[in-house]
């Protein structure tokens, strides 16, 4: 360093998550994904997208940020297991 300057250690050992072409040549838009965590082989990622406009809100997560959570489905056939007498139990309570 001619400067003088410090190197951080930690920011020189950054790298990318396992991620090639964050930044699409065409239109500059850059996209990041943070992979948070895996529960039982469904994996819960954080998201960026700089692609933001100005009426955009932001979420809670941030401006241009995402939680992908993934989903839950239930299909059933017939009657739920937690019908109960004409009453499901699992009814929104809200």
């Amino acid at each position: 360093m001619e400067w003088g300057a410090q190197v951080c250690q930690k920011c020189m050992a950054f790298t990318t998550v396992d991620q090639k072409n964050l930044v699409n040549p065409g239109t500059g838009d850059f996209n990041y994904s943070i992979p948070l965590l895996d529960v039982g082989g469904y994996p819960i990622n954080l998201n960026y997208d700089s692609q933001v406009g100005l009426n955009d809100e932001a979420s809670w997560v941030g401006l241009g940020w995402s939680l992908n959570a993934g989903s839950v489905s239930r299909q059933t056939r017939g009657l739920p297991d937690d019908f109960k007498g004409g009453i499901s139990q699992s009814r929104n309570k809200y």
